[in-house]
């Protein structure tokens, strides 16, 4: 495993927290976390420290006659909040995105940090997207 993932991963356990680990087809690897309601994927990519991070999220499915309200919702969010992308993938999954350049120092801190940070930011907005998809 590189050694960005392995710092992550030694975090969460340091925290008692439960993830899974896979080598995806590509060789990148993929921890998945659920916490706060949601499951995070962080893929680890780059040369051998895995020092590139992926943080992507499903935040909910989106209707098709919701569509054009969602995207202008995620627009707004990702003016408010720079550091994550909000958007509608080709599933309509509403998509909490992060990418990160990691410190092999660090990466364990910075991987979590970036999870409680994307936890707190979505418990914040989920008002205004179950708003714009339920009203």
């Amino acid at each position: 495993m590189v050694v960005c993932a392995e710092m992550f991963v030694a975090k969460l356990r340091a925290k008692e927290l439960t993830f899974n680990v896979s080598e995806m087809s590509d060789g990148d690897i993929r921890v998945m976390v659920p916490f706060s309601g949601k499951q995070f994927n962080a893929i680890f990519s780059g040369d051998d420290d895995g020092r590139r991070v992926a943080m992507r999220t499903v935040f909910e499915k989106c209707p098709e006659d919701r569509m054009a309200d969602l995207l202008i919702v995620c627009n707004s969010l990702n003016v408010q909040y720079r550091w994550l992308k909000f958007c509608v993938d080709n599933d309509n999954d509403i998509m909490v995105e992060d990418d990160a350049i990691l410190s092999p120092e660090s990466a364990g801190e910075e991987c979590f940090e970036l999870l409680v940070r994307t936890a707190s930011i979505l418990d914040d907005v989920k008002p205004v997207i179950m708003r714009a998809l339920y009203s």
